[in-house]
């Protein structure tokens, strides 16, 4: 998990300076991106995968792809905290090709074994992870709000399966490289108090005030 969240924010630079041939689409980040990608949650699905094992982690990778034509692409990929922290990490690609899409898509299996997913239930995932963490005042990914259309199915209802959230009844904190541990901790105290949630440090480090 470590690695793919280095790899995953290298990734995010990078691709703001990569060069590309004159056949390769360019991709499109700019003030409208997310109508863009409002517009391409209507193309043709072309994968929609999720970490096999997000029901015992509490911790999902998502990918989806859709296709319009031979050449356009558009991806967004998320990784979901499910115990605690919501919406960690969102990436999206927008008029890209297929090459793009499959770095993208070998980047994120990093770690993972992946596994088809309906597209209501990815959803699903992403906005109760997202509900979980607004209460305890975490806000998601910056690019969450423009790569979340692309999944589509605002609606969620038809989805029957209970996603699970934090564990025995409380939120789990377990901090990662690039999480500022001692205000993500502040935070929780504030809204739960300093026994209403779980705190997994890493090994030799404590939260400072």
């Amino acid at each position: 998990m470590k690695t793919k969240n280095r790899a995953m924010r290298t990734w995010a630079r990078i691709r703001q300076v990569r060069p590309r041939p004159w056949w390769v689409p360019v991709p499109d980040r700019g003030p409208c991106r997310i109508t863009r990608m409002t517009h391409a949650r209507e193309w043709p699905l072309h994968q929609c995968l999720i970490s096999s094992n997000w029901r015992q982690d509490r911790h999902a990778t998502i990918l989806v792809v859709r296709r319009n034509g031979e050449r356009r692409y558009a991806a967004a990929g998320f990784q979901v905290d499910l115990s605690c922290m919501g919406i960690k990490f969102a990436i999206g690609e927008f008029n890209v090709s297929r090459e793009i899409v499959a770095d993208l898509v070998e980047l994120m299996s990093i770690g993972e074994v992946f596994e088809a997913c309906d597209p209501v239930l990815a959803a699903k995932v992403l906005d109760v992870g997202k509900q979980y963490a607004d209460k305890l005042g975490i806000s998601p990914h910056d690019d969450y709000a423009w790569t979340r259309p692309l999944v589509g199915s605002t609606d969620t209802s038809t989805c029957t399966e209970s996603i699970p959230t934090g564990r025995d009844g409380r939120p789990l904190f377990q901090p990662e490289p690039g999480d500022n541990l001692a205000a993500v901790v502040n935070q929780l105290e504030e809204a739960l108090g300093p026994d209403g949630f779980l705190f997994l440090a890493p090994l030799g480090t404590t939260p400072q005030g």
